[in-house]
Protein backbone atom coordinates (compact mmCIF):
# COMPACT_ATOMS: atom_id res chain seq x y z
CA UNK A 1 0.00 0.00 0.00
CA UNK A 2 1.41 3.36 -1.00
CA UNK A 3 2.05 6.09 1.56
CA UNK A 4 -0.96 8.36 2.00
CA UNK A 5 -4.26 8.80 3.82
CA UNK A 6 -7.12 6.39 3.18
CA UNK A 7 -10.76 6.71 4.21
CA UNK A 8 -13.44 4.13 4.90
CA UNK A 9 -16.74 3.74 6.70
CA UNK A 10 -18.10 1.08 9.05
CA UNK A 11 -21.88 0.77 9.28
CA UNK A 12 -23.65 -0.80 12.26
CA UNK A 13 -27.36 -1.54 11.94
CA UNK A 14 -29.86 -2.43 14.67
CA UNK A 15 -33.58 -2.28 15.38
CA UNK A 16 -33.59 1.39 16.40
CA UNK A 17 -35.06 4.58 14.96
CA UNK A 18 -31.65 6.15 14.33
CA UNK A 19 -30.08 3.09 12.72
CA UNK A 20 -27.59 2.71 11.14
CA UNK A 21 -24.67 4.20 13.06
CA UNK A 22 -21.52 5.02 11.13
CA UNK A 23 -17.84 5.17 12.00
CA UNK A 24 -15.31 6.92 9.80
CA UNK A 25 -12.01 5.04 9.57
CA UNK A 26 -8.92 7.06 8.63
CA UNK A 27 -5.75 5.09 7.85
CA UNK A 28 -2.49 6.99 7.44
CA UNK A 29 0.36 5.04 5.84
CA UNK A 30 3.73 6.65 6.52
CA UNK A 31 6.51 6.75 3.92
CA UNK A 32 9.13 4.03 4.22
CA UNK A 33 11.68 4.81 6.93
CA UNK A 34 9.35 6.90 9.09
CA UNK A 35 7.87 5.59 12.34
CA UNK A 36 5.50 6.86 14.99
CA UNK A 37 7.95 6.06 17.77
CA UNK A 38 7.06 4.26 21.01
CA UNK A 39 3.53 4.67 22.33
CA UNK A 40 2.76 4.98 26.07
CA UNK A 41 -0.71 4.79 27.64
CA UNK A 42 -1.77 6.06 30.04
CA UNK A 43 0.82 8.81 30.18
CA UNK A 44 -0.32 9.88 33.66
CA UNK A 45 -1.50 8.15 36.84
CA UNK A 46 -3.20 9.34 40.04
CA UNK A 47 -2.84 7.46 43.32
CA UNK A 48 -5.13 8.56 46.16
CA UNK A 49 -5.44 7.16 49.64
CA UNK A 50 -4.85 7.48 53.36
CA UNK A 51 -1.36 7.88 54.83
CA UNK A 52 -0.03 4.52 55.97
CA UNK A 53 -2.47 2.50 53.86
CA UNK A 54 -1.00 1.77 50.43
CA UNK A 55 -3.35 1.36 47.43
CA UNK A 56 -2.67 -1.19 44.73
CA UNK A 57 -0.52 -0.82 41.66
CA UNK A 58 -1.48 0.57 38.25
CA UNK A 59 -0.23 -0.47 34.82
CA UNK A 60 1.14 1.47 31.85
CA UNK A 61 1.39 -0.12 28.39
CA UNK A 62 4.45 0.63 26.25
CA UNK A 63 3.84 -0.14 22.58
CA UNK A 64 6.22 -0.54 19.66
CA UNK A 65 4.50 0.02 16.27
CA UNK A 66 7.60 -0.88 14.24
CA UNK A 67 9.12 -4.04 12.88
CA UNK A 68 12.22 -3.91 15.11
CA UNK A 69 12.79 -4.63 18.80
CA UNK A 70 13.12 -1.41 20.81
CA UNK A 71 14.83 -1.39 24.21
CA UNK A 72 14.31 1.14 26.95
CA UNK A 73 16.08 2.30 30.08
CA UNK A 74 14.39 4.47 32.68
CA UNK A 75 14.75 6.99 35.43
CA UNK A 76 12.56 8.20 38.29
CA UNK A 77 12.02 11.59 39.91
CA UNK A 78 9.90 11.74 43.05
CA UNK A 79 9.07 9.73 46.16
CA UNK A 80 6.22 7.51 47.27
CA UNK A 81 6.31 5.10 44.34
CA UNK A 82 8.47 2.67 42.37
CA UNK A 83 8.04 0.69 39.17
CA UNK A 84 9.11 -2.45 37.32
CA UNK A 85 10.68 -3.27 34.97
CA UNK A 86 13.23 -0.48 34.94
CA UNK A 87 14.54 -1.66 31.57
CA UNK A 88 13.06 -4.00 28.99
CA UNK A 89 12.87 -4.99 25.34
CA UNK A 90 9.62 -4.03 23.63
CA UNK A 91 8.72 -6.46 20.87
CA UNK A 92 7.00 -5.27 17.68
CA UNK A 93 3.21 -5.14 18.07
CA UNK A 94 3.45 -6.66 21.57
CA UNK A 95 3.14 -4.05 24.35
CA UNK A 96 5.27 -4.28 27.48
CA UNK A 97 3.64 -3.58 30.84
CA UNK A 98 5.28 -1.15 33.27
CA UNK A 99 3.72 -1.64 36.72
CA UNK A 100 3.79 1.32 39.09
CA UNK A 101 3.71 0.59 42.84
CA UNK A 102 2.72 3.33 45.29
CA UNK A 103 4.04 3.39 48.85
CA UNK A 104 1.97 5.44 51.31
CA UNK A 105 3.82 4.16 54.41
CA UNK A 106 5.94 7.31 54.85
CA UNK A 107 3.76 9.95 53.22
CA UNK A 108 2.42 12.95 55.11
CA UNK A 109 -1.38 13.30 55.50
CA UNK A 110 -2.72 16.07 53.30
CA UNK A 111 0.28 16.10 50.96
CA UNK A 112 0.08 16.33 47.17
CA UNK A 113 3.17 15.48 45.20
CA UNK A 114 4.23 14.93 41.61
CA UNK A 115 6.68 12.44 40.22
CA UNK A 116 7.92 11.39 36.79
CA UNK A 117 9.07 8.17 35.16
CA UNK A 118 11.16 8.76 32.03
CA UNK A 119 11.71 6.05 29.39
CA UNK A 120 14.62 6.40 26.96
CA UNK A 121 14.69 4.13 23.91
CA UNK A 122 17.46 2.47 21.94
CA UNK A 123 16.12 3.75 18.58
CA UNK A 124 16.92 7.30 19.77
CA UNK A 125 13.31 8.39 19.43
CA UNK A 126 12.12 11.12 21.82
CA UNK A 127 11.90 9.96 25.44
CA UNK A 128 8.46 9.23 26.86
CA UNK A 129 7.29 10.40 30.29
CA UNK A 130 4.76 8.95 32.72
CA UNK A 131 3.56 11.53 35.23
CA UNK A 132 2.60 10.24 38.66
CA UNK A 133 0.39 12.30 40.98
CA UNK A 134 -0.05 11.25 44.61
CA UNK A 135 -2.86 12.76 46.71
CA UNK A 136 -2.88 11.80 50.39
CA UNK A 137 -6.08 12.35 52.35
CA UNK A 138 -5.83 14.96 55.14
CA UNK A 139 -5.22 14.22 58.84
CA UNK A 140 -8.22 12.53 60.41
CA UNK A 141 -9.20 10.62 57.27
CA UNK A 142 -9.58 6.86 57.63
CA UNK A 143 -9.77 3.86 55.33
CA UNK A 144 -12.90 1.75 55.69
CA UNK A 145 -15.16 -0.64 53.83
CA UNK A 146 -15.59 -1.25 50.15
CA UNK A 147 -18.92 0.51 49.64
CA UNK A 148 -19.62 3.14 47.02
CA UNK A 149 -17.73 6.39 47.40
CA UNK A 150 -19.04 9.95 47.48
CA UNK A 151 -19.73 9.79 43.74
CA UNK A 152 -21.75 6.58 43.85
CA UNK A 153 -18.94 4.43 42.44
CA UNK A 154 -17.25 1.33 43.74
CA UNK A 155 -13.60 1.81 44.68
CA UNK A 156 -11.11 1.33 41.87
CA UNK A 157 -9.23 -1.95 41.43
CA UNK A 158 -6.08 -0.32 42.80
CA UNK A 159 -7.72 0.85 46.02
CA UNK A 160 -9.65 -1.71 48.04
CA UNK A 161 -10.99 0.78 50.57
CA UNK A 162 -13.11 3.93 50.73
CA UNK A 163 -11.71 7.19 52.12
CA UNK A 164 -13.79 8.54 55.02
CA UNK A 165 -13.06 12.24 55.49
CA UNK A 166 -14.53 13.67 58.68
CA UNK A 167 -15.96 17.19 58.84
CA UNK A 168 -12.83 18.64 60.45
CA UNK A 169 -10.55 17.15 57.82
CA UNK A 170 -12.88 18.04 54.96
CA UNK A 171 -12.90 21.71 55.92
CA UNK A 172 -9.18 21.89 55.19
CA UNK A 173 -9.03 19.99 51.91
CA UNK A 174 -12.34 20.59 50.14
CA UNK A 175 -11.35 24.12 49.16
CA UNK A 176 -8.04 23.06 47.58
CA UNK A 177 -7.68 23.20 43.82
CA UNK A 178 -8.70 20.17 41.80
CA UNK A 179 -5.84 18.09 40.39
CA UNK A 180 -6.05 17.35 36.65
CA UNK A 181 -3.73 14.67 35.25
CA UNK A 182 -3.35 13.88 31.54
CA UNK A 183 -3.68 10.20 30.61
CA UNK A 184 -3.31 10.70 26.87
CA UNK A 185 -1.19 13.10 24.80
CA UNK A 186 2.47 13.68 25.41
CA UNK A 187 4.44 16.92 25.16
CA UNK A 188 5.13 17.74 21.49
CA UNK A 189 2.09 15.74 20.40
CA UNK A 190 1.01 15.77 16.74
CA UNK A 191 -2.62 16.25 15.67
CA UNK A 192 -4.14 16.46 12.19
CA UNK A 193 -6.95 18.73 11.06
CA UNK A 194 -10.24 16.90 10.62
CA UNK A 195 -9.02 13.75 12.34
CA UNK A 196 -10.08 12.83 15.88
CA UNK A 197 -7.63 13.10 18.76
CA UNK A 198 -8.66 11.52 22.06
CA UNK A 199 -8.32 13.63 25.21
CA UNK A 200 -8.19 11.62 28.43
CA UNK A 201 -7.65 13.05 31.92
CA UNK A 202 -8.22 11.98 35.52
CA UNK A 203 -9.37 14.43 38.17
CA UNK A 204 -9.03 14.33 41.96
CA UNK A 205 -9.93 16.79 44.70
CA UNK A 206 -7.64 17.74 47.58
CA UNK A 207 -9.32 15.23 49.89
CA UNK A 208 -8.29 12.24 47.78
CA UNK A 209 -11.69 11.74 46.14
CA UNK A 210 -11.80 11.09 42.41
CA UNK A 211 -14.10 13.62 40.75
CA UNK A 212 -17.12 12.37 38.81
CA UNK A 213 -20.66 13.63 38.24
CA UNK A 214 -22.49 11.13 40.45
CA UNK A 215 -24.19 13.16 43.18
CA UNK A 216 -21.99 16.15 42.35
CA UNK A 217 -22.02 19.03 39.89
CA UNK A 218 -18.76 18.60 37.99
CA UNK A 219 -17.67 19.88 34.59
CA UNK A 220 -14.46 19.21 32.70
CA UNK A 221 -13.54 20.84 29.37
CA UNK A 222 -10.49 21.27 27.13
CA UNK A 223 -9.41 24.59 25.61
CA UNK A 224 -7.05 25.29 22.70
CA UNK A 225 -4.83 28.24 21.89
CA UNK A 226 -5.57 27.98 18.13
CA UNK A 227 -9.19 29.09 18.72
CA UNK A 228 -10.68 25.65 18.09
CA UNK A 229 -14.00 25.23 19.90
CA UNK A 230 -13.73 23.93 23.46
CA UNK A 231 -14.37 20.23 24.00
CA UNK A 232 -16.73 19.24 26.82
CA UNK A 233 -15.51 15.98 28.35
CA UNK A 234 -17.59 13.04 29.61
CA UNK A 235 -16.99 11.07 32.80
CA UNK A 236 -16.47 7.34 32.13
CA UNK A 237 -15.73 6.22 35.70
CA UNK A 238 -13.04 6.41 38.39
CA UNK A 239 -12.54 10.14 37.90
CA UNK A 240 -11.56 9.63 34.23
CA UNK A 241 -12.96 12.14 31.73
CA UNK A 242 -12.74 11.73 27.96
CA UNK A 243 -13.43 13.92 24.94
CA UNK A 244 -12.68 13.96 21.23
CA UNK A 245 -10.92 16.92 19.65
CA UNK A 246 -11.24 17.37 15.89
CA UNK A 247 -8.76 20.17 15.07
CA UNK A 248 -10.10 22.80 12.69
CA UNK A 249 -7.41 25.49 12.70
CA UNK A 250 -3.93 24.41 11.62
CA UNK A 251 -1.88 27.11 13.32
CA UNK A 252 1.32 25.16 13.84
CA UNK A 253 1.99 25.07 17.58
CA UNK A 254 -1.05 24.76 19.83
CA UNK A 255 -1.37 24.73 23.63
CA UNK A 256 -4.00 22.54 25.28
CA UNK A 257 -5.36 23.12 28.78
CA UNK A 258 -8.06 21.18 30.62
CA UNK A 259 -10.15 22.85 33.31
CA UNK A 260 -12.29 21.14 35.95
CA UNK A 261 -15.03 22.68 38.09
CA UNK A 262 -16.81 21.07 41.04
CA UNK A 263 -19.58 22.33 43.29
CA UNK A 264 -18.40 21.17 46.71
CA UNK A 265 -19.59 22.19 50.15
CA UNK A 266 -21.56 25.13 48.83
CA UNK A 267 -18.56 26.57 46.96
CA UNK A 268 -17.20 26.21 43.46
CA UNK A 269 -13.76 24.60 43.34
CA UNK A 270 -11.69 24.51 40.18
CA UNK A 271 -8.44 23.27 38.78
CA UNK A 272 -6.39 23.56 35.58
CA UNK A 273 -4.04 21.05 34.03
CA UNK A 274 -0.48 21.91 33.12
CA UNK A 275 -0.30 23.37 29.58
CA UNK A 276 0.55 20.80 26.94
CA UNK A 277 2.14 21.99 23.69
CA UNK A 278 1.94 20.19 20.36
CA UNK A 279 1.37 20.82 16.68
CA UNK A 280 -1.64 20.70 14.34
CA UNK A 281 -0.77 19.96 10.73
CA UNK A 282 -2.45 19.53 7.36
CA UNK A 283 -0.84 16.66 5.41
CA UNK A 284 -1.01 17.04 1.66
CA UNK A 285 -3.41 14.11 1.44
CA UNK A 286 -5.78 15.89 3.82
CA UNK A 287 -6.03 19.06 1.74
CA UNK A 288 -9.63 18.20 0.84
CA UNK A 289 -10.60 16.40 4.05
CA UNK A 290 -13.94 17.88 5.21
CA UNK A 291 -14.25 18.95 8.81
CA UNK A 292 -17.55 19.88 10.46
CA UNK A 293 -16.91 22.38 13.23
CA UNK A 294 -18.14 21.67 16.74
CA UNK A 295 -21.79 22.78 17.02
CA UNK A 296 -21.55 23.56 13.31
CA UNK A 297 -24.95 22.09 12.34
CA UNK A 298 -27.70 24.68 12.84
CA UNK A 299 -31.24 25.58 11.80
CA UNK A 300 -30.92 27.37 8.44
CA UNK A 301 -33.47 30.10 9.22
CA UNK A 302 -32.40 31.01 12.75
CA UNK A 303 -28.71 29.98 12.49
CA UNK A 304 -29.13 28.41 15.92
CA UNK A 305 -28.15 24.95 17.05
CA UNK A 306 -30.08 22.74 19.44
CA UNK A 307 -33.52 23.74 18.14
CA UNK A 308 -36.10 21.26 16.77
CA UNK A 309 -35.95 20.77 13.00
CA UNK A 310 -38.99 19.33 11.27
CA UNK A 311 -38.71 16.75 8.48
CA UNK A 312 -38.47 18.75 5.28
CA UNK A 313 -36.74 21.60 7.11
CA UNK A 314 -33.44 23.19 6.12
CA UNK A 315 -30.18 22.97 8.03
CA UNK A 316 -26.81 24.67 7.55
CA UNK A 317 -23.51 22.87 8.03
CA UNK A 318 -20.41 24.93 8.82
CA UNK A 319 -16.87 23.65 8.52
CA UNK A 320 -13.70 23.50 6.44
CA UNK A 321 -13.10 21.86 3.02
CA UNK A 322 -16.76 20.92 2.70
CA UNK A 323 -16.95 21.31 -1.11
CA UNK A 324 -14.92 22.23 -4.19
CA UNK A 325 -16.39 25.72 -4.30
CA UNK A 326 -19.49 27.90 -4.40
CA UNK A 327 -22.53 26.42 -6.10
CA UNK A 328 -26.32 26.51 -5.98
CA UNK A 329 -29.03 24.08 -7.07
CA UNK A 330 -31.01 25.39 -10.02
CA UNK A 331 -34.01 23.06 -10.14
CA UNK A 332 -35.98 20.19 -8.67
CA UNK A 333 -35.41 17.56 -7.55
CA UNK A 334 -32.50 18.87 -5.50
CA UNK A 335 -29.25 17.02 -6.17
CA UNK A 336 -27.67 14.75 -3.57
CA UNK A 337 -24.19 15.64 -4.79
CA UNK A 338 -22.94 19.09 -5.71
CA UNK A 339 -19.41 20.45 -6.25
CA UNK A 340 -17.86 17.24 -4.95
CA UNK A 341 -19.90 17.30 -1.72
CA UNK A 342 -22.40 14.83 -0.32
CA UNK A 343 -24.07 15.04 3.11
CA UNK A 344 -25.32 11.91 4.87
CA UNK A 345 -27.79 11.71 7.77
CA UNK A 346 -27.03 8.21 8.97
CA UNK A 347 -26.64 6.53 5.58
CA UNK A 348 -29.26 8.68 3.81
CA UNK A 349 -28.01 11.33 1.35
CA UNK A 350 -29.53 14.78 1.89
CA UNK A 351 -30.71 17.10 -0.90
CA UNK A 352 -28.27 20.00 -1.33
CA UNK A 353 -29.28 23.62 -1.99
CA UNK A 354 -25.95 25.45 -1.66
CA UNK A 355 -22.25 24.65 -1.31
CA UNK A 356 -19.05 26.47 -0.50
CA UNK A 357 -15.80 25.43 1.14
CA UNK A 358 -17.10 26.57 4.53
CA UNK A 359 -20.89 26.08 4.33
CA UNK A 360 -23.49 23.62 3.07
CA UNK A 361 -27.25 24.15 3.03
CA UNK A 362 -29.21 20.89 2.94
CA UNK A 363 -32.75 19.62 3.48
CA UNK A 364 -33.86 17.06 6.06
CA UNK A 365 -35.86 14.39 4.20
CA UNK A 366 -39.54 13.84 4.88
CA UNK A 367 -40.19 10.57 6.66
CA UNK A 368 -37.21 10.84 8.99
CA UNK A 369 -38.26 9.56 12.47
CA UNK A 370 -38.65 12.42 14.94
CA UNK A 371 -37.32 12.75 18.50
CA UNK A 372 -34.17 10.83 17.64
CA UNK A 373 -30.43 11.56 17.66
CA UNK A 374 -28.62 11.34 14.35
CA UNK A 375 -25.13 11.32 12.91
CA UNK A 376 -24.19 13.65 10.08
CA UNK A 377 -21.21 12.97 7.80
CA UNK A 378 -19.83 15.04 4.93
CA UNK A 379 -18.10 13.34 2.02
CA UNK A 380 -15.86 15.53 -0.15
CA UNK A 381 -14.54 13.59 -3.09
CA UNK A 382 -13.05 10.41 -1.68
CA UNK A 383 -12.52 11.84 1.82
CA UNK A 384 -14.88 11.67 4.79
CA UNK A 385 -15.50 13.82 7.85
CA UNK A 386 -15.78 12.30 11.28
CA UNK A 387 -19.52 11.81 12.03
CA UNK A 388 -20.99 14.76 13.92
CA UNK A 389 -23.43 13.75 16.65
CA UNK A 390 -26.58 15.82 17.02
CA UNK A 391 -27.36 15.99 20.69
CA UNK A 392 -30.82 17.18 19.98
CA UNK A 393 -33.95 15.71 18.42
CA UNK A 394 -35.69 16.48 15.19
CA UNK A 395 -39.13 17.80 16.02
CA UNK A 396 -42.26 17.62 13.93
CA UNK A 397 -43.64 20.90 12.63
CA UNK A 398 -46.58 22.49 14.39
Amino acid sequence: MAAGTYYGRIQIAATAANTPQLMTVILTVLPAGLTLGPQVFPSGLIFTGVAGVTPGSQDVQVGNPTGQVNNFQSGLIGTGFSFLPTNASVQPNQPTTVRVYPDFSNLTPGSIQQGTITLQFSDRSPSQTINVLIVVAPPGATASGVSADAYGERPRDDRWYRIDVGPNAASGCSSQSLQVQYRSLQPNFAAVTGQPTTLDVQVSDGCGNLVGPGGQSAQVAAYFSNNDPQVAMTHIGNGIWQGTWRPVNASGLVVVKVTALLQQGGSLVGGVSAPLTGAVSIPAAAATTPTVTAQGVVHAASDQGGVPIAPGGLITVYGVNLADGVGQSNGLPLPQQLNGAQVLLGNQPLPILYTSAGQLNVQVPYGVPVNTQYQLTVQHGNTLSVPQWHRRSLGSSR
